[in-house]
């Protein structure tokens, strides 16, 4: 009782914030959606007619209406809801108390579900444990916003507390729980609970299967067999097929992508884009003749292109690809994946133009960059792309500390090299190689000696740790 007391403060505290910024503002819509007059019909006509139009019009109506009910107010919400308005959703919410009129389990989901499709999961969870008296879609509601925060745990609490309210487990309440498990990549929990609607009594939908299949995209095995128990109870639709592909090797990707016009289906954006993220390093032709048949130029497809052709060390394909007139604007995954293959091909100047060009580089930017300039021998460069990282508060990791070492080696600049060793919090076999290296490299015979014996402890030290641990858990 004490932590639902909790929950409603927060709530409230939270409700004036927005309200005071959104109450001022609700009616104030483009001039296309505001009525030349104050509506005429009746308040059941209004509430019909405001879930069934946009959310600007809704607002419109609610605001040109003489008499407002509960109902009023939840329709407006429930417009607003499907356009994730989450500040607005609540502003409505607000006022129904302003109204003297008492929310109800209506009011609450609704609200729950805008802030949960606005990407405000804590403000979902909040109002959810301030429900007076919840009911079962109150509960899906809940855990949707558990799968936007990836919290299938306590997704998986509450449809365990669904179950226990005898309030039954719904398709719906189900393919909620799948959802929350298949975003954090708990295939297995979502497979289970999929199987286990059976003995719950509860018939599995399309979602339910096309949910259960994108959880499983890390076990190709497991999608096969669920793929062929769904083909003989209904017939897949394109997410379907977009799930499967997301989880085959490509060439029995490609082998299902012409079983599409089977079906009747056209393959979307999604369907592409998937393919061509299944071409290996040896299928790059496939997935540039793929990007080159795409009637509208993709950002999404450009990506998985440039991102297969790295793979392949493509580089100049890649430069056509980022280069080239595409009528697409490049983002953070175009520049990283096209200097990775500037990386894999020691095009160590393109690598830096194609940086230069990068507007908000990160850690993968970087590390790419910094690897390219250690094939490319130039190891100022590399430092200065290091202490660029430094500059845009960045942390590098262990593998961009690695190949800024690698290229102060082969240059023979030992100080450097040393000096990036000593930043490094837990060095591994291949920083020491690269230091002992570099030591040898400069006649610094006993500072080579010497971080070999650091290296040889620190490898007994590991060694031994397992050991120690196994012994304390047996007592």
């Amino acid at each position: 009782m004490a932590q639902v007391t909790t929950c409603r403060a927060k709530l409230r505290w939270h409700l004036n914030i927005y309200a005071r910024t959104c109450t001022r503002h609700f009616c104030k819509v483009p001039k296309q959606h505001q009525p030349a007059r104050a509506a005429k019909g009746d308040v059941v006509s209004c509430n019909v007619l405001m879930r069934a139009v946009e959310w600007q019009r809704a607002v419109s109506i609610f605001s040109s209406m003489e008499h407002r009910t509960l109902v009023s107010f939840n329709s407006v919400i429930s417009t607003l809801s499907q356009s994730a308005r989450w500040q607005e959703a609540i502003a409505f919410f607000d006022l129904i108390a302003c109204r003297r009129l008492q929310p109800d389990v209506i009011s609450y989901n609704s609200t729950i579900s805008a802030c949960t499709r606005g990407g405000r999961w804590q403000l979902s969870l909040a109002l959810f444990h301030a429900v007076p008296s919840w009911d079962q879609v109150s509960y899906n509601a809940a855990m949707r916003a558990c799968s936007s925060a990836i919290a299938w745990q306590d997704a998986l609490g509450l449809f365990a507390e669904l179950r226990s309210r005898s309030l039954g487990a719904s398709t719906s309440s189900v393919n909620a729980a799948i959802g929350a498990c298949g975003k954090a990549e708990e295939w297995q929990r979502a497979l289970q609970l999929f199987w286990d609607m059976s003995a719950w009594s509860v018939e599995p939908d399309l979602i339910s299967y096309n949910s259960t299949l994108s959880a499983l995209k890390s076990s190709p095995a497991q999608t096969s067999q669920l793929w062929a128990h769904m083909a003989k109870q209904g017939r897949p639709d394109l997410v379907s097929f977009n799930a499967l592909l997301a989880s085959q090797h490509w060439v029995d990707a490609l082998q299902t992508f012409a079983q599409l016009p089977l079906y009747r289906l056209a393959p979307d954006r999604f369907t592409i884009s998937t393919l061509i993220s299944r071409c290996s390093s040896s299928a790059w032709r496939t997935a540039l003749k793929l990007l080159v048949h795409m009637d509208v130029p993709d950002l999404t497809c450009h990506n998985a292109t440039l991102t297969a052709l790295g793979r392949a060390a493509r580089w100049q394909h890649s430069a056509l690809l980022l280069f080239g007139d595409w009528s697409v604007r490049p983002d953070v995954i175009s520049y990283n994946a096209a200097i990775d293959a500037f990386e894999k091909g020691t095009q160590w100047q393109l690598a830096m133009h194609c940086f230069s060009l990068h507007e908000k580089p990160n850690e993968i930017s970087f590390g790419a960059g910094i690897s390219a300039c250690e094939k490319g021998g130039q190891w100022q460069s590399a430092l200065a792309l290091l202490r660029q990282m430094g500059r845009k508060q960045l942390r590098p990791g262990l593998v961009v500390y690695n190949a800024a070492i690698s290229a102060c080696e082969k240059l023979s600049q030992w100080q450097s090299a040393l000096s990036l060793f000593r930043a490094i919090p837990l060095p591994d076999t291949f920083s020491f190689v690269a230091v002992i290296s570099a030591c040898e490299k400069a006649t610094l015979w006993q500072s080579a000696l010497h971080f070999l014996r650091v290296f040889r402890k620190t490898r007994e030290e590991q060694s031994a740790a397992p050991k120690a641990r196994g012994k304390s858990g047996a007592l």
